[in-house]
C-alpha cells in the first residue's frame, strides 16, 4: 500500500534536496576547478619542502569541498532518483547522464588516485623531475575532470528545462 505525501510536504522536501545538490554541487565542481587552477597557475615546486607544501593544499582543497560535494551530490541525488526514478528512467538525457557518470567516476578517481600515489612516492623519494611529470598528469586529469562533469552537470540542468522532467 502506498501512502501519498501532501503535496506541501513533497515540495519542500524537494526544494531542500534540490539545494543540497547546489551546495555539494558547488563544492565538487568549485574543488576541482581549484585543484585545477592550482596546476594552471600556480607556482611550481623547486625542493622537497614546497612539494610537501603544495600536497599539503592540494589535500586542504580536496577533502572538505570535492569530498564533501560529492557526499551531498550522493546523498541528495539518490533521494531525488528515488522519489522520480519511474519518471527518470524513461528519460534519454537522464541515461546519457548516468552512462557518462559510470564511466566517468571510476576512470577518472583511478587514474588520479594512482598519480597522486606516485606524486606522493616520487617526494618522498626525492624524485622532483619525475614528480614534476606526475604533477603535470594530475593537473591534466584535474582539467578533464571539471570538463566532463560541468557536461553532466548541463545534461541534468539543461534537458529537465527543455520539456521533459520539471
Amino acid at each position: 500500500m502506498r501512502v501519498e505525501t501532501p503535496a506541501a510536504t513533497r515540495s519542500a522536501a524537494d526544494l531542500s534536496l534540490r539545494i543540497v545538490r547546489f551546495v555539494g554541487l558547488v563544492g565538487f565542481l568549485g574543488g576541482l576547478a581549484s585543484l585545477a587552477s592550482l596546476w594552471a597557475f600556480g607556482p611550481r615546486p623547486v625542493d622537497e619542502a614546497q612539494w610537501r607544501m603544495l600536497i599539503h593544499a592540494m589535500r586542504s582543497v580536496f577533502y572538505p569541498c570535492v569530498f564533501f560535494g560529492i557526499a551531498l551530490l550522493v546523498f541528495s541525488g539518490t533521494a531525488i532518483w528515488w522519489t522520480r526514478r519511474n519518471a527518470l528512467h524513461g528519460q534519454r538525457w537522464f541515461k546519457l547522464m548516468m552512462v557518462l557518470i559510470v564511466i566517468a567516476v571510476p576512470a577518472l578517481h583511478l587514474s588520479a588516485r594512482f598519480t597522486m600515489l606516485n606524486l606522493l612516492n616520487m617526494v618522498e623519494e626525492s624524485r622532483l623531475d619525475d614528480a614534476n611529470v606526475l604533477w603535470n598528469r594530475l593537473g591534466m586529469l584535474y582539467v578533464t575532470a571539471v570538463v566532463v562533469f560541468l557536461v553532466v552537470s548541463s545534461i541534468g540542468i539543461i534537458k529537465p528545462r527543455m520539456g521533459q522532467l520539471g
